[in-house]
């Protein structure tokens, strides 16, 4: 009676964890596709108001104004970390300032901007009558990302 005892608990076991595993496996997949989709563009406070600046400068002063803005911005740090760029794309898929995008980030800003919480992806049309979209890529290096066990930016 003793090793039915064992046979019966080791069988409930092992099926219980193929079934969590399988459960859990399931269930990456399918987030994982969302996930990825929405880290392909920055959306916090930091980011909405560079777009704002940079959409502002668009709408009312031209490309001239932007590329004038983005060139004095190249060398620029704040608190030791860079500043946001933010990627100015027309209809055709080109950065204003000819930096690569990849298509995946175009698309996910142009989706973006038909949720109701765009955040920091805008669609300006300049004086010259061209549409843009403004947005804020995520890196590679993720620089702006914090982990739980990182320290709090320090104040100047």
């Amino acid at each position: 009676m003793g090793r039915l005892f064992w046979k019966i608990f080791l069988c409930f076991w092992a099926t219980l964890l193929l079934v969590g595993g399988a459960v859990g496996i399931i269930v990456w997949l399918q987030n994982s596709k969302r996930i990825n989709e929405l880290e392909l563009l920055v959306n916090n406070p930091r980011a909405e108001m560079g777009v704002a600046a940079i959409a502002n400068a668009l709408r009312y002063g031209g490309e001239a104004a932007v590329k004038e803005i983005q060139n004095n911005q190249k060398s620029r740090h704040i608190h030791n970390r860079p500043v946001q760029r933010v990627l100015i794309v027309n209809d055709n898929d080109q950065d204003l300032l000819g930096r690569p995008v990849p298509k995946a980030t175009i698309e996910r800003a142009r989706l973006a901007l038909n949720t109701p919480e765009q955040g920091a992806t805008q669609q300006v049309v300049s004086p010259s009558g061209k549409r843009y979209t403004l947005f804020v890529p995520q890196t590679m290096s993720r620089p702006f990302r914090r982990t739980a066990f990182s320290a709090p930016p320090s104040l100047p």
